[in-house]
């Protein structure tokens, strides 16, 4: 008794403490919520705290960007005060004899012009511009005008000092305008003598632009165009500027690579090997349609499908800069576009590269070639087509570089679903898929329904049962046999009920797999099928894009008075 008692009162202490410690927990427990609750809170103003030092750092960030613009805008503004101050103390005077120089070619062909008027304005030339060849070439046409020979030459000669190249091919225009053939030929030859083809100003253009719009003779036209050729023969053999040309060509066609949207063939995403192949190929299929619409429109680019004649020639010609004159209109502009953009560098490059003063500059005639097809809408569209037929092979590496041709091979396609595996290229064999596929679903079920089949040791020992009761019935006692017979068919009847419906959800079940397979197979061969076409297009659109540049002929493009 003693024994039962100290236990007890061992086990109310016991009791009484595990109230306590409970209690103790629930205290701890609470003191844990409310930690855990400050943590939240500490949490929440540590995320407090750096969001605001994030837009203390976005606010420093702008108020940086600001100064920066502000500074880059005010030192635009000085360099714009400086460059127009020496612009205007250089090369003031330039505009106002390109206008005379014109004016006077005009005033000469509707025979308006003064000798009087000549000799007034020569004598105005020099002193404001006495180191433009313009000048020169000026006082040589009116001295000509006037029968001043001994004055013309000497004026021409100086002109030549000053420039020859340009000298030469403003004195083919005047010649041309005034139909003198013979004498235009001489200059425009020793005007494409003096030619270096990797260093061609931007005035050659408008020479090119020439011979395809019908402004020269035959005899003209026809040098001119023996010229491009051998500088294209020549520029081949430069490795340097071929692979510049190519890299251009590359970053061109790479802008075109198409995207996919690989939702669109969700059963290739997951049922398939080489989906990345496939993809690729598809890219390309639409990459290379989008490169010949994009080129098709480097062609129909033009401003204006009017004809130039002499007139015209002579303007532009007459209206182009002088090489450190150029320069400072550059500046001028770039300055102008970084204060139009409020210090912005990035988009006032951009939007200088647009301009035509960035493509005003000496540059091998490839590269030339390429400004006309990419930068100049002020050319022709024969133009165009003939800068095409002599960039047409470097066009067509580039081509092949950026969109490689070779990924339109996609190769043999491994299809898996779950275990079973299979392999197609065009999708032309799903039958064949469909019958190995439906084999290999089919293979555990066939297992699965041998063994439950009627001969099952239950539906056995029923039957053997049921002839034991007959047994009985006939010998030993018919009543007891009866009952015997009875039980065991019904337990025959249960056995194979159940056998029966065991292969009715066996042969269900693979009715329903099979049809799930069947129809993720049919997915992913249909998908298989729409990608191949798409892939053989693209094969065909690369062919095309070949066989179009290759219809490029110079010859055709070359057009004569």
């Amino acid at each position: 008794m003693g024994t039962l008692a100290i236990s007890a009162a061992n086990l109310n202490t016991l009791e009484n403490n595990m109230v306590v410690l409970n209690d103790n927990i629930n205290a701890v427990t609470s003191d844990i919520i409310n930690i855990n609750g400050q943590m939240t809170m500490f949490n929440k103003d540590v995320n407090d705290m750096k969001a605001d030092i994030k837009s203390l750092e976005e606010e420093i960030r702008e108020f940086m960007a600001d100064i920066r613009g502000t500074t880059l805008v005010s030192n635009a503004q000085n360099d714009i005060l400086l460059k127009e101050n020496e612009l205007n103390k250089k090369y003031g005077n330039h505009d106002v004899i390109r206008r005379q120089i014109c004016g006077l070619l005009e005033s000469i062909n509707i025979n308006l012009v003064r000798k009087s008027t000549l000799a007034t304005e020569t004598e105005k030339v020099l002193f404001n511009a006495p180191n433009y060849y313009l000048s020169y070439a000026l006082i040589a046409i009116s001295a000509w005008f006037n029968n001043d020979r001994k004055k013309a030459n000497s004026a021409l000669n100086e002109a030549l000092k000053l420039n020859p190249t340009k000298t030469s091919l403003l004195l083919c225009l005047v010649h041309l305008k005034l139909g003198r053939e013979e004498t235009a030929f001489k200059w425009i030859k020793k005007y494409l003598d003096l030619q270096n083809p990797r260093a061609l100003n931007n005035d050659f253009i408008n020479v090119v632009d020439a011979i395809t719009t019908g402004v020269y003779s035959e005899k003209i036209a026809d040098l001119i165009y023996e010229k491009l050729c051998q500088y294209a023969k020549e520029l081949k053999e430069d490795e340097l500027i071929v692979n510049n040309q190519l890299r251009r060509w590359e970053t061109f066609f790479s802008r075109k690579k198409a995207t996919i949207n690989d939702e669109q063939y969700i059963y290739l995403t997951k049922f398939t090997n080489n989906y990345g192949n496939i993809r690729n190929a598809l890219i390309n299929a639409k990459s290379y349609y989008e490169a010949y619409e994009e080129f098709n429109k480097t062609l129909d680019n033009v401003k204006s499908t009017k004809a130039k004649d002499i007139s015209d020639l002579i303007r532009e010609f007459v209206s182009s800069y002088e090489t450190k004159e150029l320069e400072l209109k550059k500046d001028i502009l770039k300055d102008n576009l970084i204060i139009k953009n409020n210090g912005n560098l990035n988009k006032a490059d951009e939007l200088f590269k647009d301009s035509n003063l960035a493509y005003d500059s000496e540059s091998d005639f490839f590269t030339l070639m390429s400004n006309v097809l990419l930068e100049r809408n002020d050319v022709s569209s024969n133009t165009k087509k003939l800068a095409t037929s002599f960039l047409k092979d470097i066009i067509k590496d580039a081509l092949s570089h950026s969109l490689d041709s070779s990924e339109n091979t996609r190769g043999v396609t491994t299809i898996s679903i779950n275990e079973w595996t299979g392999s197609t290229v065009d999708g032309s064999n799903e039958n064949e898929l469909k019958t190995f596929l439906l084999d290999h679903v089919k293979r555990p079920y066939d297992k699965l329904l041998q063994e439950n089949t009627f001969f099952d040791v239950k539906v056995i020992l029923a039957v053997l049962a049921s002839i034991a009761g007959l047994v009985i019935a006939i010998g030993l006692n018919f009543i007891a046999g009866i009952v015997v017979i009875i039980i065991s068919l019904i337990m025959l009847f249960l056995f194979a009920n159940e056998i029966l419906k065991k292969r009715e959800s066996i042969e269900k079940e693979f009715s329903e797999v099979s049809k799930e397979y069947s129809v993720v197979l049919e997915n992913i061969i249909a998908e298989v099928v729409d990608t191949h076409f798409t892939v053989k297009r693209a094969s065909e659109n690369y062919g095309y894009m070949i066989d179009y540049l290759n219809k490029f002929d110079e010859k055709t493009y070359v057009s004569k008075r």
